[in-house]
């Protein structure tokens, strides 16, 4: 999304981005629990650690990703939310 389209958002909009990333940001977090219990209990096979570990490195990956845009959005819809009560 363009600076200029999120600009554009309503408020309502803006609040349902802000909740959206939200939750993609507490499923890629029980995500990454599940993967550190598994890796824990090493109830795996040696083969498939490998692959959890790059699981987990990915789903770190997205949450950082999705924590950032989360920020950004919070950061635009406080700067949208001031400059109307001005």
């Amino acid at each position: 999304m363009t600076d200029k389209e999120f600009r554009r958002l309503s408020r309502g909009k803006l609040i349902e981005l802000i909740l959206a990333q939200g939750r993609e940001i507490r499923r890629l977090e029980e995500e990454l629990e599940e993967t550190e219990a598994r890796l824990r209990n090493r109830a795996v096979s040696l083969p498939e650690t490998g692959s959890l570990v790059e699981t987990g490195e990915h789903a770190l990956a997205r949450l950082r990703e999705t924590q950032e845009k989360a920020d950004r959005c919070m950061a635009e819809l406080r700067r949208i939310l001031s400059e109307r009560k001005e």
